[in-house]
């Protein structure tokens, strides 16, 4: 039977819990700069989302005649080597270099939360096996490491997400079990343990959430750079297919015009700026609103 000072304890734990996650949020939405990145990035999600609607052309609908040709009321941004509209690509280019970026970092979260994790809470072969790996993929610096990757894989989609993914994992890796290595013998954890929770219980449910706040600022922030990376490899040519109007391959196709028809490099080059402006504005917001030093 649920006594009513149990029942009391689970309520006080669980309002607590909601109160942090709301002041969390409180002081996220007094921070003009984080809101003013989120409302840019929700700007530009909306864009690519419903591009269709927005724009009457086609991403991939040729028109000899206006090629190369600069802005005009037509074409509000010009148009490229093939007469294509340069907006409509742009707001279609941002479903794939969003989707790259968002997709990437988490895939690197999820693997290094698990390395981290275990490598934290466990520590001895586990950590030093963990460690090693880690010291590995570090060796090598993150863009090249995703250029090697890419071209061993081919370009693609899914392949350069694997390339860029697989980059972003150590640092994330590290910071977490850092983080968990100075936490795994506080009190609650062996008050979870002499209640007999499962190892898994004790990580994923007692350790993780008290340990992986500047970890979401660090995937948040990440976010940008993998955009940025992505956007590299598809203007070296290691990317998304050849055609595909992705920012970065926009970027690849106009650098042979970037005297005659310098928009080709303006526009692609501008968005991938701001978005990646704007989550970094949203990043800082976030590392402010969770710092425990602003807690009272």
């Amino acid at each position: 039977m649920v006594t009513t000072k149990t029942m009391t304890a689970e309520t006080h734990i669980r309002y607590k819990k909601e109160s942090q996650f709301m002041q969390v949020l409180k002081r996220l939405a007094q921070d003009r700069f984080a809101m003013t990145g989120l409302g840019i990035l929700i700007v530009i999600i909306l864009l690519s989302t419903f591009a269709p609607v927005i724009t009457p052309y086609s991403a991939n609908a040729f028109d000899p005649k206006v090629a190369l040709q600069g802005s005009s009321m037509a074409h509000w941004l010009g148009c490229d080597k093939f007469g294509r509209d340069m907006l409509t690509r742009l707001l279609y280019g941002g479903r794939y270099s969003l989707l790259l970026g968002f997709t990437a970092a988490a895939a690197s979260a999820v693997i290094g939360l698990v390395l981290g994790a275990f490598a934290g809470y466990f520590g001895g072969w586990v950590d030093n096996l963990v460690m090693r790996f880690l010291d590995v993929l570090q060796a090598i610096p993150g863009m090249l490491l995703s250029i090697c990757i890419a071209t061993a894989l081919g370009n693609g989609f899914l392949n350069t997400i694997i390339a860029l993914s697989i980059g972003g994992i150590a640092g994330i890796t590290r910071m977490l079990r850092a983080r968990i290595m100075s936490e795994r013998k506080s009190e609650y954890l062996e008050a979870a343990a002499s209640i007999n929770c499962s190892t898994s219980r004790i990580i994923f449910k007692h350790l993780l959430p008290n340990t992986v706040s500047p970890v979401i600022v660090n995937i948040t922030m990440g976010i940008g750079a993998t955009i940025m990376q992505a956007a590299g490899l598809s203007y070296i040519g290691l990317g998304v297919p050849v055609g595909t109007p992705e920012w970065g391959a926009m970027l690849s196709e106009g650098r042979a015009y970037i005297q005659s028809a310098p928009h080709l490099l303006l526009w692609p080059g501008v968005f991938i700026a701001v978005t990646v402006l704007a989550i970094n504005m949203l990043g800082d917001g976030l590392r402010d609103a969770m710092d425990p030093r602003l807690k009272k």
